[in-house]
């Protein structure tokens, strides 16, 4: 996925279970994910020692069910800090609002295999 040189840049979002988002650090590891993945965002801490095993930054945006916006402002903003053009939910067990998905619209992927 290379475009003058230039890797994309991917964001990937989990929350606590790990077999997925491990996959795709697995493969990024070994050369098989061509990308630079520039963070990892959760709303859970469960993931950090894994993520950061790797030397990926790891944020923790916990989401309030009361009250989910400013989480969901945080997570825009930590992904436009990132300069990602592509996010992956990586089994994010979370609905994204729709204004996050206008703003990225056609920039998100759903994973969630077994």
């Amino acid at each position: 996925a290379e475009y003058m040189g230039q890797k994309k840049r991917v964001v990937l979002m989990a929350s606590r279970e790990s077999h997925c988002l491990a996959d795709l650090l697995h493969r990024w590891h070994s050369d098989e994910l061509d990308c630079e993945i520039s963070c990892v965002i959760s709303n859970h801490n469960d993931l950090r020692s894994m993520v950061e095993w790797h030397g990926i930054p790891y944020y923790h945006v916990p989401v309030n069910p009361q009250d989910k916006e400013p989480a969901f402002a945080e997570v825009s903003r930590l992904v436009k800090q990132h300069d990602a053009e592509v996010v992956v939910l990586a089994r994010y067990m979370q609905i994204l609002p729709p204004a996050l998905c206008r703003e990225y619209a056609h920039k998100v992927i759903n994973i969630h295999h077994s």
